[in-house]
């Protein structure tokens, strides 16, 4: 789980920090971190999901 949420986690705190603005704190990194595991999550459930639904792949009669 970690492994598939890093990149999510590692892209969010690239957006919250700016050379402008400098680095995000407190709930606006905390709120970016969250989202961005919503999105990880829940798109990568959506994914298998809908690999599910189109397939009879895992299906096991019998078992």
């Amino acid at each position: 789980m970690l492994l598939a949420f890093a990149p999510a986690a590692w892209a969010a705190t690239g957006l919250a920090t700016g050379p402008a603005t400098g680095p995000t704190t407190g709930p606006a990194s905390l709120v970016l971190l969250w989202v961005a595991f919503g999105v990880a999550f829940m798109g990568g459930r959506a994914m298998v999901l809908l690999l599910r639904e189109r397939s009879d792949g895992w299906l096991r009669v019998g078992a």
